[in-house]
């Protein structure tokens, strides 16, 4: 059952260390999509294991929880990190669930706007800034998207005054 259900086994060491048998791409972005379901259960996640070439898995949102929040619970799945410095990859392991080491090389989150956000937010920086008339719109999209990270769906609704922006409550 165990071999049937793991995409690698690493070697043992030594006779004394156990083999650490590795759960598949696939499986694992299942137990990702759970997770992340139990959390919250208001969002639609789209959790995708990509296996050519690599092992790696994308999980997209709209809206939802911060970036930070996801990044929390899905973080631990991934094996390790990449330094730049010396162009090599760090392993620490991904996390044991029932025997089997669920995690992947690569995990990329990427949290997207929806467009009645887009709206209401834009709508409020030109409101809150007086001085954005005439600008091109990447501009107040951008200070819309600065706005817009640091909002948690999950926890506010849709800031309906100025006064209500993540930046307005740090002021």
């Amino acid at each position: 059952r165990l071999r049937r259900h793991c995409g690698r086994r690493f070697g043992a060491v030594d006779a004394m260390t156990p083999r650490i048998y590795q759960a598949k791409t696939t499986d694992t972005a299942k137990v990702i999509r759970r997770e992340l379901a139990a959390a919250f259960p208001n969002t639609q996640f789209s959790v995708r294991s990509r296996t050519r070439g690599t092992d790696a898995i994308d999980v997209e949102w709209v809206d939802g929880p911060t970036s930070d929040r996801v990044m929390a619970i899905v973080g631990c799945y991934q094996h390790g990190d990449f330094d730049g410095m010396t162009d090599s990859y760090t392993y620490h392991g991904g996390k044991m669930i029932d025997g089997l080491e669920h995690g992947v090389r690569w995990l990329q989150t990427q949290r997207s706007m929806s467009e009645a956000a887009e709206t209401r937010f834009m709508a409020l920086i030109m409101q809150y800034r007086g001085d954005l008339d005439g600008k091109p719109d990447y501009e107040i999209a951008n200070l819309a998207w600065r706005e817009f990270v640091r909002w948690d769906g999950c926890k506010d609704d849709l800031p309906a005054t100025t006064s209500d922006l993540p930046s307005a409550r740090d002021w």
